[in-house]
């Protein structure tokens, strides 16, 4: 990996990013190198959050350093940018001011130098590409883009759509594509700053790469931005018919979903609290689920042998959770992450496990582990590396099994042990 910039002796080598979803998620890396040390900065960034995560990994040898970002790639579908260009859209998240985890100031101190939050506004952001228009490209740039979606790897990066709990339900219950395209399309004219900004995020993140292919084009993206900020027709722009389009498919056929039966939500003695989860509660309430069912699927999170990135994990557990508008997505999206923050520092001390699990009555008990297991049901990957073993397994079908014959009980004793060590053995396997 070459060297692109270099401080106190550390040098920035290439850097990784992925387009951000439509939920605002952009995966990252970053590798670096001090003598004959190796490291890698792994970060996924939140529009409108901050920084999600970020962890400091060290290698012995570079090529455990360069399989574990092959892998990291691979799982998140991310491409070639330079190190400069990672730095800056972690200065851009903290510019958000609401999150900043730890491992910052690691990366702070390997560089000798702080990461300064950066404001930046879209036009800025999308000119460098709009500089290399000519005339007016928008139906060229429309049949470019259906074209590269048909392609596997365009097909990987753009899956964006209209994700508000509101027009969806109106979409099942209309089951008409109209109908549904003018109500999608009223909803992105809604929120046009946000989609704009994610546009100019997809097209600064296009332009800087490095790749020779499997990249988005950055023009569409541009465009889109200029378009939105413009006023201009939702259905006009290409690349937010696309994801018109793509939430129509998704809405259709119309499908009634299921009603939960409600369970009484057992309220836990000892159970880690973020600020106000007052709304999370409620939203677990009325999807029939409790706080101790979602302690099991953050648990199981933080313990997965591979870290899964943030929009696998985060994605489902919203869409369960059917949040009332896009106002409470960001509200739930918040809770949740301040809720795995806080249970990731839990999940390190086997002490603390103890003391949240003894908390836990036996139908708390039963939530906790169902909601274990879900998280591996939902990402199996996760859970495939060699470190977890035939034991792991059998453990994950205890808990999935639920408490009624007290078999969760059982193994209460040796959960916090169990689950303490699969997080220290997911560092140790990534170095």
């Amino acid at each position: 990996m070459e060297a692109a910039d270099e401080s106190d002796g550390v040098r920035v080598g290439e850097g990784y990013a992925s387009v951000v979803g439509s939920l605002g998620v952009q995966h990252l890396a970053l590798s670096l190198a001090r003598g004959r040390e190796r490291f890698a900065a792994i970060a996924s960034v939140v529009e409108g959050v901050g920084i999600d995560h970020l962890e400091i990994v060290r290698f012995a040898r570079v090529r455990a350093q360069s399989e574990a970002l092959d892998e990291f790639r691979e799982r998140t579908g991310t491409f070639a940018v330079p190190g400069a260009f990672v730095l800056r859209r972690l200065g851009q998240a903290l510019a958000d001011g609401r999150r900043s985890p730890p491992d910052l100031l690691v990366l702070e101190a390997l560089l000798g130098t702080p990461i300064v939050p950066t404001q930046w506004a879209t036009e800025e952001a999308i000119a460098p590409v709009l500089a290399t228009l000519r005339g007016d490209r928008s139906r060229a740039t429309l049949d470019a883009l259906r074209e590269h979606v048909a392609t596997p790897e365009g097909a990987r990066w753009l899956t964006w759509r209209e994700s508000d709990p509101d027009v969806l339900d109106a979409a099942v219950r209309r089951g008409d594509a109209d109908a549904i395209m003018a109500d999608v399309a009223h909803a992105i004219d809604r929120d046009r700053e946000r989609w704009a900004r994610l546009c100019a995020i997809a097209a600064a993140t296009s332009d800087a790469s490095t790749a020779g292919f499997g990249k988005p084009p950055a023009l569409p993206f541009a465009l889109a931005a200029r378009d939105l900020l413009a006023g201009r027709s939702i259905l006009d722009i290409p690349v937010m018919r696309v994801v018109a389009e793509n939430t129509v498919r998704t809405a259709r056929p119309p499908l009634r979903r299921p009603k939960r039966p409600r369970r009484e939500t057992v309220r836990i003695e000892g159970a880690v609290e973020p600020g106000d989860p007052a709304l999370l509660r409620r939203q677990l309430e009325r999807a029939g689920l409790g706080e101790a069912w979602l302690d099991g699927y953050l648990v199981a999170l933080a313990a997965a042998p591979r870290l899964p990135a943030p929009d696998r994990w985060l994605n489902p557990l919203v869409a369960r959770l059917r949040p009332e508008n896009r106002e409470g997505v960001v509200a739930i999206v918040e809770a949740v992450l301040a809720r795995a923050t806080l249970l990731d520092e839990t999940c390190a001390d086997a002490a603390a496990l103890r003391r949240l699990l003894g908390g836990y009555d036996g139908a708390a008990l039963d939530a906790f582990g169902r909601g274990f297991a879900a998280l591996a049901e939902a990402i199996p990957s996760a859970f495939a590396a060699k470190s977890f073993g035939d034991a792991g397994r059998r453990m994950l079908r205890t808990l999935a099994a639920g408490n009624a014959g007290g078999a969760v009980e059982a193994v209460r004793p040796l959960l916090p042990a169990w689950i303490a060590g699969l997080r220290a053995a997911r560092r140790t396997d990534a170095a």
